[in-house]
């Protein structure tokens, strides 16, 4: 079975970080842990206070939120299009930023203006 994710962060109760359990399509029950990889038909298991993120093989971001019951599915990936202008900053913006900060000038006045 593909893989459709890697687990980038598990945050919670060190207590309860221990308890998300990860069942495959066949039934095998296991602890997830930090850069695990999900497959198709894996099903994730919060415990009350765990936060799981993913990285979905598109590129995008997907938190799993405390006292869920989650099927990884290829339609779930599907469901999370990728998108590279989502939260895209070119080089040439971030550069001018950082010269602006290093001549003490206020960032305000080399970035634009955003639309009402």
């Amino acid at each position: 079975m593909a893989i459709l994710g890697t687990v980038v962060s598990i945050n919670g109760a060190p207590d309860a970080v221990d308890k998300v359990i990860v069942i495959s399509d066949g039934g095998a029950r296991r602890i997830l842990q930090l850069n695990d990889g999900v497959k198709t038909g894996d099903t994730i298991i919060t415990p009350e206070g765990v936060i799981v993120e993913l990285e979905l093989v598109n590129g995008k971001p997907i938190a799993i939120f405390a006292e869920q019951t989650i099927k990884i599915t290829d339609e779930l990936v599907d469901a999370v299009p990728a998108s590279s202008g989502d939260s895209a900053v070119d080089q040439a913006t971030i550069q001018a930023v950082i010269t602006a900060i290093n001549e003490g000038r206020d960032i305000s006045d080399v970035l634009e203006e955003t639309a009402a």
